[in-house]
């Protein structure tokens, strides 16, 4: 059974923001904020409080972490005691709302006063969300976090986009994905990080080189990773399929010959002597040839499409032949596959790329 967030909220006494995956509340007079990964098996702990005279010393944090379970990168900067938790197998709920009673109980026992995480006030803080970071913030620090978002949207308006510097992360991103896709599908298996990779190396690179990435530029790059992944795929489906008719060649050619002698004798030959002939053997020649045709027509490919740039421009004619028919199932699904896992990263990359590129960020309150 999975990590059920509301549960784990009411045995711990937190409140819970689904939008934000974030657990937030007061335990024992200090706030804690908990980033919900339970997809990876895990939760980020925070607890924002200052000390009254010394830091926590991170060997006495070690020491503590040591003799608990569960628990790993547990330290104390700026205001904050964090920590990774893991989620156990075995009552998972009440074995989190005990070692999170511990994590309260040593900032207790360290005399730290639960306070801003910005400038230490010990009133007025709340909970909010930096972007997606939680934090503990008073009034003062927020509308400080405010103006500096306010001032970099304003920056970031001033900046003008490379257009040679976004047309080469996409040419980069292009290529990156060509080879990923390409190398993979030599291996044997498909892999969805292929697509996404390159096109994540494009957009980074666009922002890097570009300065700003924008809306056009960003469908352009994803547009032409999916052209990319899907020339990637043909070119090694159609380098199989070479391969498969080099080892096919000898046979192919053999028929090929027999039967295009029997057509050009059987065109020499006038009615009566194709007659004389079908009642001396018992065959009709005719229909036999037209009964051979379809072979003869697999092995005119074989024959004619020997290298790979023979099978890619002949590629929709090959895959539709009987011979060729039992890999259409598996390109069909690696088409689908560069489609969709770069749509996909399109849509969960880009959106945030394009925020920063014009500066935008959020700040929210958690009520």
């Amino acid at each position: 059974m999975g990590f059920r967030a509301n549960d784990f909220a009411s045995s711990v006494g937190l409140q819970y923001d689904k939008s934000a995956h974030t657990f937030w509340g007061d335990l024992a007079g200090y706030p804690v904020l908990i980033r919900d990964l339970s997809s990876r098996n895990t939760l980020l702990f925070q607890l924002t409080a200052k000390p009254a005279a010394e830091e926590p010393r991170q060997s006495v944090l070690e020491a503590w972490q040591m003799s608990r379970s569960g628990v790993s990168n547990l330290e104390y900067a700026n205001n904050r005691l964090s920590c990774v938790l893991s989620i156990p197998k075995k009552e998972p709920y009440e074995n989190l709302a005990r070692t999170i009673a511990e994590l309260v109980a040593l900032a207790r026992d360290h005399q730290l006063t639960a306070c801003c995480a910005g400038c230490g006030a010990e009133y007025g803080y709340e909970p909010v969300l930096l972007d997606e970071s939680p934090a503990t913030l008073c009034a003062a620090c927020q509308s400080r976090v405010r103006d500096n978002m306010d001032q970099l949207e304003a920056d970031a308006a001033e900046i003008r986009p490379n257009i040679t510097g976004n047309a080469m992360g996409i040419v980069l991103g292009t290529v990156v994905v060509f080879v990923l896709t390409w190398v993979v599908l030599k291996m044997g298996y498909l892999s969805y990080l292929t697509g996404y990779a390159g096109l994540l190396v494009g957009l980074m690179l666009m922002k890097k080189l570009g300065k700003k990435v924008t809306l056009p530029a960003g469908i352009i790059a994803i547009v032409l990773c999916i052209a990319a992944a899907c020339a990637a795929t043909l070119h090694s489906f159609s380098a199989e399929f070479a391969e498969f008719n080099q080892e096919n060649l000898s046979n192919a050619e053999d028929y090929c010959k027999s039967y295009e002698e029997a057509q050009e004798s059987l065109l020499s030959m006038d009615d009566d002597e194709i007659s004389a002939l079908e009642k001396e053997t018992g065959e009709n020649y005719t229909v036999m040839l037209n009964k051979m045709r379809s072979r003869y027509e697999t092995c005119k490919l074989i024959r004619d499409n020997q290298t790979t740039g023979d099978c890619f421009r002949s590629f929709k004619t090959l895959l539709n032949n009987e011979a060729y028919k039992s890999a259409k199932p598996e390109f069909v699904k690696s088409i689908i596959w560069a489609f969709a896992t770069i749509i996909l990263g399109g849509a969960v990359t880009l959106p945030s790329i394009l925020r920063e590129s014009k500066g935008k960020h959020t700040l929210r309150v958690l009520r």
